[in-house]
């Protein structure tokens, strides 16, 4: 939705002639922050969010833009959120680099990816649900994963209008995805011959989708599916997309040979999978990609287990938090679970040696606090079943963690000396977890799994 607050100066009627961009700055209304844009002959807009910015530019506004914003922090940093957001932005769309954090986040890009176009500036969109944006120009390319290459080709693009500029971009991505390896089955005419039809009715205004049913049919292997069989096993499998179109066929890659009646099941990452069962119970399993045998590959091993004590049953990979595009915190993946009781809660995959940290940290807090009623808190987070009790493993307690800031100074130093790490680095460190879920008003739970 694109917002424009109106402020004294400001001629709404000038808007709809193009005058060029002279200058820009942070404009500020109650809570609000937004990007304020000003005109030759001080015409003035504003915009709070990025895409609605480039669906009103054309690409002279666009490169303006970033000939302004590169101008000012070329020299200087960007002091407010607002500034680092469009900093970051717009570095990204004209000076990528491949070893920005952005790319990395792909791998997280399973499903319910949304691929726009903005012709007017000539900027195309990746989106998800959990948060990820990537705004590329049409005529230059990033370092795409071919995993997103491929969720991008099947999706539909969006558009305003049929131009030959949509047109390019497909043939762009479908080349730069490389698909011929998958064989010669594209028939280029039928991709100038694309089906256009127009969504929610004959209005002219309505956005356009870009049937691409003929690229989709050369795609192998697109999907990755999970199935619970009868509640007993969670399996994984890789989809052969053609073949169950037109089959109605799957093909099994790995399985979990444990029985488990399980609610929910989710993805973490490619090789990496979430499941809830129904005594409580969170666990994680791990697909062995570089197993020596077919056999072993084929296996679901357990590398995580943990006793939650809510029963979930749904995970969506989402955020409770906006996601700024230069913050640490902000590019840590996170799944929300929710549970019968009506709890929301943050699972959030922790890099390597972040867990580690707060894997300490929770061990030193087990023993300076007891549970109520003297409930041992290693006991009440064992993974426990009917077959089997284990301890956990590859899971903290979030709430436990949190609870560090609770404590005394002379209990907060006895465990910096431990750790070896000042009380200040400690509850800064525990800070940046609390964040993760900073705009839930619910009750939640974190959880980190590695």
């Amino acid at each position: 939705m694109m917002i424009i607050v109106l402020e004294q100066g400001m001629n709404v009627e000038a808007l709809q002639t193009k005058y060029p961009i002279i200058d820009w700055e942070i404009y500020t209304k109650g809570a609000r922050k937004y990007w304020k844009i000003i005109r030759v002959g001080n015409h003035t807009e504003v915009y709070q969010f990025f895409d609605d910015m480039l669906k009103a530019f054309d690409r002279e506004d666009l490169v303006k833009m970033w000939s302004l914003v590169k101008e000012k922090f070329t020299s200087t940093e960007p002091t407010e959120d607002k500034e680092r957001e469009i900093w970051v932005e717009l570095k990204r769309l004209f000076v990528p680099d491949i070893d920005d954090e952005l790319w990395k986040l792909q791998k997280h890009i399973h499903v319910n990816l949304t691929w726009k176009l903005y012709d007017s500036c000539g900027v195309h969109h990746v989106f998800t649900e959990d948060g990820i944006d990537i705004y590329m120009l049409v005529e230059k390319e990033y370092p795409l994963s071919r995993g997103t290459l491929t969720l991008m080709l099947v999706a539909k693009l969006l558009v305003e209008q049929d131009s030959e500029m949509l047109r390019e971009l497909l043939r762009k991505i479908f080349m730069q995805s490389d698909f011929p390896a998958y064989g010669n089955e594209c028939n280029w005419k039928s991709i100038d011959a694309i089906d256009v039809r127009t969504v929610g009715g004959d209005s002219p205004k309505s956005p356009l989708q870009i049937s691409i049913e003929a690229i989709e049919e050369t795609l192998d292997k697109v999907y990755v599916t999970m199935d619970v069989f009868g509640n007993k096993h969670f399996e994984a499998f890789w989809s052969d997309k053609r073949q169950a179109h037109e089959e109605g066929a799957i093909e099994e890659r790995a399985r979990d040979y444990h029985a488990n009646s399980m609610p929910a099941v989710e993805i973490l990452d490619d090789d990496i999978y979430l499941g809830a069962e129904n005594n409580f119970n969170l666990f994680t399993v791990r697909k062995s990609s570089e197993g020596a045998t077919d056999e072993e590959r084929g296996r679901l091993e357990v590398v995580g287990e943990y006793h939650l004590g809510e029963f979930v049953n749904r995970f969506r990979h989402s955020s409770l938090m906006m996601r700024l595009p230069d913050s640490d915190v902000g590019q840590i993946p996170t799944i929300i679970f929710g549970t019968v009781n009506g709890v929301i809660g943050v699972i959030a995959s922790l890099p390597q040696d972040q867990y580690l940290f707060m894997e300490k940290l929770q061990t030193n807090l087990r023993k300076v606090i007891k549970g109520v009623g003297g409930l041992n808190h290693e006991q009440w987070r064992s993974f426990y079943s009917q077959k089997k009790t284990v301890d956990s493993r590859n899971f903290l307690d979030g709430d436990l963690i949190e609870s560090f800031l609770d404590l005394g100074r002379s209990r907060m130093e006895e465990i910096s000396k431990t750790m070896n790490v000042s009380v200040e680095e400690l509850m800064k460190r525990v800070e940046e977890l609390i964040r993760l879920h900073l705009q839930t008003t619910q009750p939640v739970f974190k959880q980190a799994c590695l």
